[in-house]
């Protein structure tokens, strides 16, 4: 549970995003990025969750939000330091244009607390989940197309893999917490969709990523989309099930690290 509480699975998702597009476009990252992209984006969650319970006057009802509000000064030690070191190996190693995509990502996670602060509008969920996801393959996936040569349309059922795999776990994490954004009258996506709405989505998705790796069958990135596909189908039922809600999230949020395999299983 505190692989969760503490943001890891994030990292390991956002590391496991950096093996599937650095495979995807062909071309190895610099090496910087492995540290760089993982600690922002670990610092960014770690923000995210601090103004949160921050915000809640009578204590965040979920056990992470609780977590980050126990541990406040520690975790902001933490994030002013690895924040620091990232921002500044990040401007003296990776491509300038990194610098305008970082601008951009904080520029998305300043309208997403916006979003959270205007309560009353349901369709916000839709929009600041959305602006979840921009950011994160933002993130993901700018470097190495910087780095790489012209995009070949495999890239792009990729990055379309990748990008459905994400928009669906976003919509699955919303899941766990949906009565307690009902409580705090939060925009969700969960509560935007309900209950049919959001099984069509899932559907949706499989099928996206049933496309995908069909145009991927070429490449060592199939077996990835295809257990994708096995995980939006069967993580409903984890989710409807007994375990522990931070148990359920990480189990959600770390399919994004099973690129990961791939990494060592071909080595």
């Amino acid at each position: 549970m505190i692989v969760h509480f503490l943001n890891l699975d994030i990292v390991l998702g956002i590391l496991g995003g950096g093996v599937f597009a650095s495979y995807a476009v062909g071309t190895p990252l610099p090496s910087t990025w492995w540290f760089v992209i993982p600690s922002a984006t670990w610092c960014l969650y770690t923000a995210d969750r601090l103004l949160d319970a921050r915000r809640s006057n009578s204590g965040y009802p979920t056990l992470r939000h609780q977590f980050h509000s126990r541990h406040k000064t520690t975790l902001l030690c933490g994030l002013v330091c690895i924040g620091g070191i990232s921002a500044v190996v990040g401007m003296s190693t990776l491509p300038w244009q990194s610098m305008i995509v970082a601008a951009l990502v904080v520029g998305l996670f300043g309208i997403h607390h916006i979003f959270q602060r205007v309560t009353g509008y349901q369709w916000l969920g839709v929009v600041k989940d959305f602006n979840v996801v921009l950011a994160y393959m933002v993130a993901v996936w700018a470097v190495p197309l910087i780095v790489s040569p012209t995009p070949s349309w495999e890239t792009c059922a990729a990055i379309a893999a990748h990008a459905s795999m994400v928009c669906a776990t976003i919509v699955l994490e919303s899941l766990p917490d949906k009565t307690v954004d009902e409580e705090l009258d939060q925009p969700s996506i969960a509560r935007v969709l309900g209950e049919g709405g959001t099984r069509s989505y899932l559907i949706a998705s499989i099928i996206a990523l049933g496309f995908c790796t069909w145009l991927l069958r070429h490449t060592m990135l199939w077996p990835v989309s295809i257990t994708w596909m096995a995980c939006v189908a069967g993580l409903p039922w984890v989710v409807r099930s007994t375990i522990s809600t931070p148990y359920k999230r990480m189990l959600i949020e770390l399919t994004l690290a099973l690129p990961l395999a791939i990494e060592f299983g071909y080595r």
